[in-house]
């Protein structure tokens, strides 16, 4: 049995990580910890038998072998480092941090201290993204070329109070739209070059809260950035990937998910009928079954499960920092192109 450290006690947490680790016979949640004393002492009583910190350095000298850490991304960096360095396995949330170079190094201090480290980007393990990678390495989408991600949510302003601090945080790049250009990185490859961006600029907020961007890959293929963050309906939520290929396109939605095929550039509307009936049927037994809750923790858990049995096994994790380099070095060439123009393409 694994003994594990949850560091950070909040909503993602709560919600996911904590319901997936108690379920798991070769995990123990051995230690919690928080800076928020009242969030730290609420969260503790959904967990037996655990010690309580609120020192990261007493509990990295405690009897565990991992740490799970759900902070805010721009901790991560710092957490990961100090973990490592004492020689304990790592799964992070994303952003795993806020750069490059940061990223190759808490990937240099791992191999140099044989420690495994998983970074949670949860959304490649969707089941319709999973049916599409199948499809594509099958050779049935044929050669892909291009992906439209669209990823609009709720007001920023709406988001907890640290996220609003982008020169902290790195914005919704980073924290909120990290997933649609994600999921941009696993079909089409490394980014070579941004060839188009706009951005809506709050100057109340100081926060970029729209990106629109144009992506040129390594391998030719195009990617079509849209992340909208200032949606005036307080629970909007749509997020979109469109993939583009010689030999049919796949449309995949989530929240609910699914995957739709189409052998044609442009919509059908019985296809799209069918397919959204069909959607939102399986949402309904979903819910009404009661089996939504687990369906929804599922992707989370293949991550956390491929990560403890990477260490079991001597194994790599299901996601490693090799595997998301692509998308650290998409959001920092964003960023730098953002910071580049002065916000002079804001609308």
């Amino acid at each position: 049995v694994k003994k594990i450290a949850i560091i950070g006690c909040g909503k993602i947490a709560r919600d996911f990580h904590l319901p997936i680790l108690k379920s798991m016979d070769n995990v123990k949640i051995s230690a919690i910890f928080d800076i928020n004393q009242k969030t730290l002492s609420q969260f503790a009583k959904n967990v037996r038998d655990t010690s309580i910190f609120n020192d990261y350095s007493l509990l990295l000298e405690s009897d565990i072998d991992a740490v799970d850490i759900c902070t805010p991304g721009y901790t991560h960096y710092d957490l990961c480092m100090q973990a490592i360095k004492k020689g304990k396995h790592v799964l992070v949330e994303k952003p795993l941090c806020l750069s490059v170079a940061d990223a190759k190094d808490i990937e240099r201090s791992a191999l140099q201290e044989g420690v495994k480290i998983c970074v949670i980007h949860n959304y490649r393990f969707h089941e319709p993204i999973i049916k599409a990678k199948l499809a594509y390495d099958q050779g049935k989408l044929g050669e892909i070329r291009k992906v439209f991600s669209v990823h609009h949510q709720r007001n920023v302003w709406n988001e907890l109070e640290w996220m609003w601090d982008e020169k902290k945080t790195g914005g919704i790049l980073y924290e909120l739209g990290i997933h649609s250009l994600d999921l941009q990185t696993v079909f089409c490859g490394e980014p070579k070059q941004i060839i188009g961006l706009n951005t809506h600029y709050s100057e109340a907020g100081d926060y970029v809260t729209s990106i629109e961007a144009i992506v040129k890959y390594e391998n030719e293929r195009i990617g079509i950035i849209d992340i909208t963050q200032d949606t005036s309906l307080h629970s909007s939520n749509f997020t979109e990937l469109r993939i583009y290929a010689s030999g049919c396109d796949a449309i995949i939605k989530f929240f609910p998910s699914s995957i739709r095929f189409s052998s044609t550039n442009q919509l059908d509307p019985l296809e799209e009928f069918s397919s959204e009936f069909r959607r939102l049927s399986k949402f309904g037994l979903l819910l009404l079954s009661g089996r939504y809750k687990r369906y929804s923790l599922s992707p989370h858990k293949r991550v956390i499960n491929g990560f403890f049995e990477s260490i079991e096994k001597d194994e790599k994790p299901p996601v490693t920092i090799k595997n998301i380099l692509p998308t650290m070095k998409l959001l920092e060439m964003l960023k730098k192109q953002i910071n580049k123009s002065n916000r002079k393409n804001s609308y």
